[in-house]
């Protein structure tokens, strides 16, 4: 395992946090809201991480939402419950914080 990779899950963590306030209405009409978390997985020397899995978790519900960063390292989970939620981030030969 490479230990200058150690900061994986908080990078993630942060980049998700910025932009958890992210929230819209699906029309103006409607009583629907939802959230968006979008990020990027990068090392502790700044690299993109691709293909790395993120995991995200509604802490009132449980509810679990899947997504694997690209090539750029960049990941977008949209049309969520508005809500608190804990971040994941893995990928095989690296460390988390």
């Amino acid at each position: 395992m490479h230990t200058c990779f150690t900061r994986l899950r908080l990078v993630c963590a942060l980049a998700a946090v910025l932009v958890l306030g992210w929230f819209g209405t699906s029309n103006l009409n409607g009583q629907a809201a939802s959230a968006t978390i979008q990020g990027t997985v990068t090392d502790a020397s700044g690299a993109a991480v691709p293909d790395a899995k993120i995991a995200v978790k509604n802490t009132g519900t449980g509810a679990t939402v899947n997504a694997t960063s690209n090539a750029q390292g960049r990941f977008v989970m949209s049309n969520l419950n508005p809500g608190a939620y804990d971040l994941d981030a893995s990928k095989t030969g690296f460390q988390t914080a």
